[in-house]
């Protein structure tokens, strides 16, 4: 073996090179068994051994969650009374299980467990302090995790909506005057009121640049208000990503909502939206198209005045000439307000997305005649939600959690030759300041959040495949659930497809 000496500056040559290579290798591996470092840099690892009796459950230990299921692990949350360790067991149906050590000294738990096998079910425990969490809807006894679609991995595109810079009150279903019904959401110590929403952006920043995906998409409510300043802050904190994005508006982001001292920035109609994200242009509406290698993401602009609608006729007729120039190139549509018939029927309140009657009957209609388009993609139900319609056949209609508040999160598509995962994950933070502020935000909406906005596990952890003559996964996700499991109903489906060479 050769030594490099600009690897390996000031290590011995010749005999006692080798000899000392092989004992620092020996020492690595040792201490690999037993522990290595997080990714994302926390503390180590550690793994030890499955005990041999479950342990018994513990009421000190609430608001257990799967957050995200992966094709290689899954990540979950739970707070305990008193700080402690954050473990998870694992058990393979046919195989010896083990327990991994995350984290020490926590309240508010976040672990991802990796290093699993694809469509694979396991048995896992949620532990601390030698106590595990009770099984509960959003915390099954087990889970699979999602089959890896045909073909090669071609690029990760990270999606995330209703961001809402410059809010400072989490959880107002009404305002009156100075009076918030339900109460805002009480903030931790040492953050501002307006500072909530960009610290969760930026605890999903690092994470993401980690990830390095090929594009980011943010599908509305970049702000809370359309306020310039909010803007400009929304514009600053993506592109300092450093990552190619694309944005859509939503009704947060509607024109006529600022001072009169805004016409300066943002001209008579307070359109601050296009002054800081579509400067020159002077459409009402701003769709735009966004492309990695030969996919295709299509933004529209669903936005009248805060409601959703779609009958613009220059913007119908942009996206059918889109659709109609680029037979062969898989098409991911997105916009803010859902615009599909079983989410308008089961949100709260109903027809709150777009409505037939405005313009999602003819969206509709549209994709059906292009089975290039293989996703709908909406945010502003705050919600995860998987959904389709009859007439497109098995195209997911999906609903994504929002990042300010719970569900807390930003999601991943990882796209390959013959489909796609869809992924959740949680923000995060240094300073814990994201965990503290899932769980407080958890409870907002009378205490209905919990069930109404992290969504059963295959709306946010699903295989879609190419070539497959049924719905992968075949059921859509049920409202005001968040138990089952995630979506892998990929049996009878093709191993590769012609439709995107």
């Amino acid at each position: 073996m050769a030594r490099n000496p600009d690897l390996w500056p000031g290590l011995p040559h010749g005999w006692a090179w080798e000899c000392g290579l092989l004992a620092l290798c020996l020492l690595l591996a040792l201490n690999a068994w037993g522990s290595s470092s997080e990714p994302d840099g926390g503390p180590p690892l550690v793994r030890t051994e499955l005990p041999t009796t479950t342990p018994e459950a513990s009421d000190a230990i609430s608001e257990q969650e799967v957050v995200g299921i992966y094709a290689d692990g899954f990540s979950a949350s739970w707070v305990s009374e008193s700080p402690s360790d954050g473990t998870v067991c694992i058990i393979p149906e046919q195989a010896q299980g083990w327990c991994e050590r995350h984290e020490v000294d926590r309240t508010d738990h976040l672990v991802r467990v990796r290093g699993l096998q694809p469509g694979t079910r396991y048995t896992y425990w949620l532990m601390s302090g030698g106590r595990r969490a009770d099984t509960l809807q959003g915390n099954p006894e087990a889970l699979t995790t999602l089959s890896l679609p045909p073909g090669r991995h071609l690029v990760d595109v990270v999606l995330l909506n209703d961001i809402h810079i410059g809010e400072v009150c989490s959880g107002q279903l009404v305002g009156l005057g100075d009076i918030s019904i339900p109460a805002c959401s009480a903030i931790p110590n040492g953050v501002q009121p307006g500072d909530y929403s960009s610290r969760m952006f930026l605890g999903a920043a690092h994470d993401i640049r980690a990830l390095a995906p090929a594009l980011v998409l943010v599908n509305g409510d970049l702000t809370n208000a359309g306020a310039y300043t909010d803007m400009v802050e929304a514009r600053s904190l993506i592109e300092g990503l450093g990552i190619p994005w694309a944005v859509s508006r939503g009704n947060h982001d509607r024109a006529g909502q600022g001072g009169a001292g805004e016409a300066e920035f943002c001209g008579p109609t307070l359109d601050c939206y296009t002054t800081v994200f579509r400067p020159g242009s002077d459409a009402r509406m701003q769709p735009v198209a966004a492309e990695v290698g030969n996919i295709r993401f299509l933004l529209l602009d669903s936005d009248n005045g805060g409601l959703g609608d779609l009958r613009d006729a220059g913007q119908q007729r942009w996206l059918a000439q889109q659709l109609a120039d680029h037979p062969r190139n898989r098409t991911f549509i997105l916009l803010h307000h859902p615009p599909s018939a079983y989410s308008n029927l089961t949100m709260f309140p109903p027809e709150n997305g777009v409505p037939p009657a405005k313009g999602s009957g003819w969206l509709r209609d549209l994709i059906a005649q292009h089975p290039q388009v293989v996703g709908v993609f909406s945010g502003h139900t705050h919600r995860n939600l998987l959904g389709y319609d009859d007439a497109t056949g098995r195209v997911p209609w999906v609903e994504t959690g929002a990042l300010k508040n719970y569900p807390a999160g930003y999601n991943v598509l990882r796209i390959y030759e013959g489909g796609y995962l869809r992924e959740f994950h949680r923000a995060d933070c240094d300073d814990g300041f994201c965990r503290r502020w899932a769980s407080i935000t958890r409870h907002e909406n009378f205490g209905s959040s919990a069930s109404y906005m992290l969504g059963e596990l295959r709306a946010r952890a699903f295989t879609y495949i190419d070539d497959c003559d049924q719905r992968t996964p075949a059921q859509p996700s049920m409202p005001w659930r968040v138990g089952g499991d995630s979506g892998q109903d990929t049996a009878g489906c093709g191993k590769r497809t012609d439709l995107f060479p």
